[in-house]
């Protein structure tokens, strides 16, 4: 006895999972005193790092977080609307 099956698979895209939130990148733009702030947190954090090791992944590790970190504290993070587009379209 013979048995023939067709079997057909679909191939679905990874989820993106971020666990930390993106920070206002648009305020940060937009608003000198607050780059202003984030800059010297930035610089501030850097400088306490000291020597940063000879792996490039560490050092990488270290200056990432000195970055998302210092995002986190001065521009915070960024809120979307559904209805954004349409906001700023009615707005004019």
């Amino acid at each position: 006895m013979l048995l023939v099956v067709e079997l057909s698979l679909m191939l679905l895209k990874p989820r993106k999972t971020s666990s930390l939130p993106r920070p206002d990148v648009a305020r940060l733009v937009q608003d000198a005193e607050l780059k202003d702030l984030y800059n010297i947190t930035v610089q501030n954090k850097s400088a306490s790092l000291g020597a940063l090791p000879d792996d490039v992944e560490e050092s990488w590790i270290s200056f990432s977080h000195v970055i998302r970190s210092s995002a986190e504290e001065v521009i915070g993070p960024a809120r979307y609307s559904r209805h954004a587009h349409r906001l700023n379209s009615c707005s004019s």
